[in-house]
């Protein structure tokens, strides 16, 4: 079975993030394994959101009850955990990286038709870590009744 086209970004972002500076691969998708790690710097990506806005009208539908557009919407966020005096310094580096990774393709090889940054904050601490947390918007296209297809 094919990977729903967000599945497919997922993974392609999360392959460009594992060689980021200052991290010694330690890029994860999970927050539960990069705790259990106990290493810092660390890089946690999440899929926060995934949002569908129906474009189009009824008459764009196809001979199989498909209509041609939906897009879709979906919020990455990048945690660095960090273990430093001067988390937001330590930490700006490795964001500028991600950001690098990120935005040298905003198809993201054909899978998006756009990426934009978002959010960036500084004020989180989890278990005496510090957590920056910095977001991507993804928009990409899928049909209404297959997310393997665009």
């Amino acid at each position: 079975m094919t990977a729903s086209i967000r599945e497919q970004i997922t993974a392609s972002v999360f392959s460009l993030l594992q060689s980021t500076a200052g991290l010694g691969g330690r890029v994860y998708r999970s927050r539960v394994e990069a705790f259990s790690r106990g290493a810092t710097p660390a890089l946690v990506m999440e899929s926060v959101a995934n949002t569908p806005t129906k474009s189009g009208s009824s008459s764009s539908r196809v001979g199989s009850g498909q209509a041609f557009g939906v897009v879709q919407l979906l919020e990455l966020r990048m945690l660095v955990l960090i273990d430093h005096p001067i988390p937001d310094l330590a930490a700006d580096p490795i964001i500028v990286d991600i950001h690098d990774r990120i935005t040298d393709d905003l198809t993201l090889g054909g899978l998006a038709m756009d990426v934009t940054p978002g959010e960036t904050r500084w004020d989180q601490e989890v278990n005496g870590v510090a957590v920056v947390s910095h977001s991507y918007v993804v928009s990409y296209r899928t049909l209404i009744k297959d997310l393997t297809s665009a």
